[in-house]
């Protein structure tokens, strides 16, 4: 049997105009809801469109948590040399609840990943509530919510702001074809909601 090693999405985008010194940058780490819908439509485009700051985006696609955080610092490199504060921005989570990874352990390796990502040389973390997904049913759902939970709790003080995509109306029902293309991943309103929600974070420390 043959290994096919997955693809690594790596997009990093500079300002046109170079700005001495850069203030902030911003990386997108986590699953696909990072990059579907795509292009100017996702999540990050959207929340980063007139916004002069270099970003990167390094999510996978399909892995999990305890899958990205050992290889986070690999993933950004020395994109956190770039600007004077580096913010990291975390969406995912469906792949972890498919495979029935507890709340517990979910959220554990959200902190880990955060630990990494500042060891790294991160400077301010943004971690998200993981939206529902008609994938993820039964015990697998009962995790998830008690994941959001404990994210929204952080009783270890990983995150310096959590954003509750989950909890917003609009992300809530799978069953909604105007913000759910699938079941799992967002049409281009839900991530003009999600990019909204993530906004008042990032502006909370970006000014």
């Amino acid at each position: 049997m043959t290994t096919v090693p997955p693809t690594v999405t790596t997009v990093t985008t500079l300002p046109s105009r170079p700005v001495d010194p850069i203030t902030f940058s911003v990386i997108f780490d986590g699953q696909s809801l990072n990059g579907r819908p795509r292009g100017v439509d996702s999540a990050p485009s959207k929340l980063m469109a007139g916004r002069d700051i270099p970003t990167s985006e390094v999510w996978i696609d399909g892995y999990s948590w305890m899958q990205l955080a050992p290889t986070v610092a690999d993933r950004i490199g020395t994109f956190p040399t770039v600007a004077q504060v580096t913010i990291a921005i975390g969406i995912g989570g469906t792949t972890d609840y498919r495979f029935f990874r507890t709340g517990e352990q979910v959220y554990a390796d959200m902190v880990s990943w955060a630990v990494n990502a500042r060891a790294a040389g991160v400077d301010y973390v943004i971690q998200t509530t993981t939206t529902p997904s008609s994938k993820i049913v039964g015990e697998a759902e009962d995790n998830r919510r008690a994941g959001n939970a404990l994210v929204l709790a952080d009783a270890s003080h990983a995150f310096d702001a959590v954003v509750d995509l989950a909890g917003d109306p609009w992300l809530s029902d799978v069953s909604n074809t105007a913000y759910y293309l699938d079941g799992t991943h967002w049409t281009a309103a839900a991530a003009q909601v999600a990019a909204d929600l993530l906004a008042v974070a990032l502006d909370a420390r970006v000014g």
